[in-house]
């Protein structure tokens, strides 16, 4: 419905270029319902799995950053991703996700039970490999990690990504 109704379209650095003056207008105006609904919005959209992580995280250090250093609106965007995600391991979890890979149970159990010794350092390296968010977020659930190790880890994961995007967020208004 998202991608029917072109509303990727609105998640893009063109349009923000495009519609930079209105938004900021709005952003400047309305300075904190702004910070609060764009995080709203931001947990809410990664609640359904879409994309759009990045370009969120663009227009957070476009956006924010005037009135909030750059720090802080970073460790928004990374709480907020960080919910999102524990948001999507709960839905995935409970819709018992892994029954879908029924077939993969033998692997996985193997490969679980590996990965239970060193949880959370498997869990930072998943967070650091350039694979979509969902995916992360499903073989964390496949894997039955722990909700306390993959909160912590999606945390400190998405921490660098995060820095990197805010930043050039940041940057694009120059």
């Amino acid at each position: 419905l998202f991608f029917a109704l072109d509303l990727d379209n609105f998640f893009t650095i063109n349009y923000i270029k495009q519609n930079k003056e209105l938004l900021e207008r709005l952003v400047n105006n309305n300075f904190l319902a702004s910070l609060i609904i764009f995080h709203l919005s931001f947990l809410v959209l990664l609640s359904f799995f879409l994309p759009i992580a990045a370009i969120m995280l663009v227009a957070s250090g476009f956006f924010f950053t005037y009135y909030i250093s750059l720090i802080f609106a970073i460790f928004l965007t990374v709480i907020t991703i960080t919910l999102g995600g524990f948001l999507n391991f709960l839905i995935l979890e409970t819709i018992q996700f892994t029954f879908i890979f029924e077939k993969a149970n033998i692997f996985a159990r193997k490969l679980e039970k590996k990965i239970k010794s060193n949880e959370i350092q498997y869990l930072l390296i998943l967070r650091l490999i350039p694979i979509p968010f969902i995916l992360q977020n499903a073989i964390a659930v496949i894997l039955k990690v722990s909700k306390r190790n993959f909160f912590i880890t999606t945390f400190l994961g998405v921490s660098p990504y995060a820095t990197i995007y805010s930043f050039a967020g940041y940057k694009l208004k120059e």
